[in-house]
């Protein structure tokens, strides 16, 4: 890549992740945004990283177009840098209490709960966590409690699962096939935790269409186009070293 090439596009992807993944959480709390769209770009509302992922994922592209580098080197380059930071960013979920999971049950739950305090301010009044206040609202709490109910550890899973892909791209990097191959294999084992962590999360913000939620809608459309471009890549791979005059 060309000499400042990456610290470039790492400003225009993270300027474009940011904006796409607060406006796919203004598209998501649509209600809200209509009647304040002002507040609802401006206040401390969350973000919707599959959003940012994909408007940062456009920049990058866009940006490798405009250097005329080659786009799928660059994105294999970047995949395991993303997956190592978002591991960082579900831990920052997790002393935030967003993304929390849903009340635990059965020996899964015994191995992976947590419970979230009861915040209070200067005056008393309970202003959190918000898994504590979720709870409080649908009368499985009380104010005399001081946490909430045990809750599936989703943060912590999802951080975890993170850092473990991180290490298995750097371990892939010397036997990837094709330009292209550790992006697409970040992509689709990504889009399958994700769409297998949704159904323990409990935080209802993050919209649903249906039976499934806005993540795990967008964990199956990013599956589905990078297992067919993936497909393809390696056919085509595949038929560049049988027709290799040096393989026969």
């Amino acid at each position: 890549m060309p000499e400042g090439f990456a610290l470039d596009a790492v400003f225009y992807v993270v300027l474009a992740g940011l904006a796409g993944g607060r406006l796919t959480y203004m598209a998501i709390e649509w209600r809200a945004t209509l009647r304040d769209p002002v507040a609802a770009l401006f206040n401390s509302g969350g973000m919707v990283f599959l959003g940012g992922f994909f408007c940062g994922l456009a920049a990058l592209y866009a940006y490798c177009r405009f250097k005329k580098v080659p786009f799928a080197l660059v994105a294999d380059v970047f995949a395991p840098a993303v997956a190592l930071a978002h591991c960082f960013g579900r831990i920052g979920c997790l002393f935030a209490g967003c993304c929390y999971g849903a009340p635990a049950h059965g020996w899964l739950g015994h191995l992976i709960a947590i419970r979230y305090p009861r915040l209070t301010g200067p005056d008393g009044a309970i202003t959190g966590s918000w898994p504590y206040l979720d709870h409080l609202e649908q009368g499985w709490v009380t104010t005399a409690d001081a946490y909430s109910l045990p809750v599936y550890a989703t943060p912590i899973l999802e951080a975890l699962f993170n850092l473990g892909l991180a290490a298995a791209l750097l371990w892939l990097w010397r036997r990837r096939r094709f330009d292209g191959h550790i992006a697409l294999v970040y992509v689709m084992a990504y889009s399958v935790a994700r769409f297998l962590l949704e159904f323990l999360r409990g935080d209802q913000i993050r919209g649903f269409f249906g039976a499934l939620s806005t993540s795990q809608w967008l964990s199956l459309f990013a599956l589905a186009g990078a297992f067919a471009i993936y497909w393809r890549r390696q056919a085509s791979a595949r038929a560049a070293t049988n027709n290799d005059p040096c393989n026969t």
